[in-house]
């Protein structure tokens, strides 16, 4: 009588305990990491879900942080605007004083007197930094400081003082992105904030005959508008009125030249990749950088805050009254308008930041909370199911210890 054997019994149960182990770990490993899904396997449409989800709020994450170092230095910026608009409201009443006319020339001298100081203030505002150190009014050049002073002898007043302010910054923003696809600005180009007048640019270049010679790009306030070879001056300045630029451009009645003019109080920055503006009579030879690139035959008319003090002062010192109650009356009204519609747009973009960082807030918590659903685990019922399967665990080895006894007949082959 020969004995037959098999394995399969023994196979099987393996099989079977392997699988029930295979269980009993993903139950604890989501147990210690608080996580149902443990592996893609085990919901892949749930995992999808919150790939994408979890994605979505580390970009919140950072929509916030942006938000949160914008409005920092939206502070800092509002700061030195409500300084600036302190001396400016000062400065107006000195202005008003000085108009009347009850005050003789030694008089407005100490006018004068104090007029320069306030002139050196709004200089230290506008040069103004943030806490890390960089500078808030030059654009893009956040590592200089944005308005140069020139020193030099003023009439009527002894020693030097200060004669010109002149910007060396960019009309570029810096721009943050606060949720997908939306953007913001995060400074003031000084240039906009501490300007006085609408700035414009005459040329004395006869332009009825011109016809662009070469293909050339032409840059206004960061705006690119082509030149094409062939195109008239009539052409040019149709392009420019309808590109996004807050810049009129016309041509004189008179002597058929092109003038340039900015809608809103700020400074003019032209760059032009070819000849167009320098043959319009515009720009100035050898592509100097701007601003300070015009055409030593242009007429530039149009100042900046710091141009309306000057000629305040000077004015004081000269003892004259008409000017002081007619111009100077004018520029730093317009000086004051803008400095405080600047702060006013300041602050309205501070408050579309509140409101997209409360729309963000909730939004993160939702995706939180639906992530949450699809992926912690239940802990009560986890730990049920462990036990389950730890009894089930140990009751299959007291089995296969009770059906599985080896003897010699095992090893008979």
């Amino acid at each position: 009588m020969r004995r037959i054997s098999t394995n399969m019994p023994n196979q099987d149960f393996r099989y079977s305990l392997s699988v029930r182990n295979d269980k009993l770990n993903s139950v604890k490993n989501g147990i210690s990491g608080q996580s149902k899904i443990t592996d893609l396997r085990n919901d892949p449409i749930a995992a999808a879900h919150s790939t994408r989800l979890t994605s979505n709020i580390r970009h919140i994450d950072r929509y916030e942080r942006n938000i949160a170092h914008t409005q920092e230095k939206y502070a800092i910026a509002e700061g030195y605007m409500s300084s600036g608009i302190d001396v400016m409201q000062r400065l107006k009443e000195l202005n008003v004083q000085a108009s009347q006319g009850t005050y003789n020339k030694e008089d407005l001298k100490i006018m004068a007197s104090e007029v320069d100081q306030l002139l050196g203030e709004l200089i230290t505002i506008a040069n103004g930094r943030d806490s890390d150190g960089s500078t808030i009014f030059s654009g893009e050049r956040s590592d200089v400081e944005p308005f140069e002073v020139l020193m030099g002898h003023v009439e009527g007043k002894s020693g030097v003082s200060i004669t010109e302010v002149n910007y060396t910054g960019t009309l570029s923003n810096n721009i943050v992105e606060i949720s997908e696809n939306s953007y913001v600005k995060e400074n003031f180009p000084g240039n906009e904030v501490f300007w006085a007048e609408n700035q414009t640019v005459y040329s004395s270049v006869d332009s009825s005959t011109y016809i662009a010679t070469e293909d050339s790009n032409l840059s206004i306030n960061g705006v690119d508008i082509g030149i094409t070879s062939g195109d008239n001056v009539h052409t040019i300045i149709d392009k420019i009125n309808k590109s996004d630029v807050a810049v009129r451009a016309s041509l004189d009645p008179v002597y058929n030249s092109l003038v340039l003019n900015t809608t809103s109080p700020h400074q003019l920055m032209i760059e032009d990749s070819g000849n167009s503006m320098e043959s319009l009579g515009i720009l100035a030879p050898n592509n100097l950088a701007p601003p300070n690139n015009y055409n030593n035959s242009a007429r530039v008319s149009g100042g900046s805050l710091f141009d309306a003090v000057i000629s305040l002062r000077d004015n004081m010192l000269k003892g004259d009254v008409d000017s002081i109650g007619s111009k100077n009356l004018g520029q730093m009204e317009l000086a004051f308008n803008n400095l405080t519609a600047k702060q006013a747009e300041l602050g309205s973009l501070d408050e579309r930041l509140n409101l997209r960082s409360d729309s963000l807030a909730y939004t993160k918590e939702s995706n939180s909370n639906f992530n949450s659903l699809l992926t912690d685990i239940d802990m009560s019922e986890a730990i049920i199911e462990m036990n389950m399967l730890e009894y089930a665990q140990k009751a299959s080895y007291q089995l296969a210890g009770k059906m599985f006894k080896t003897s010699l007949m095992d090893y008979i082959r």
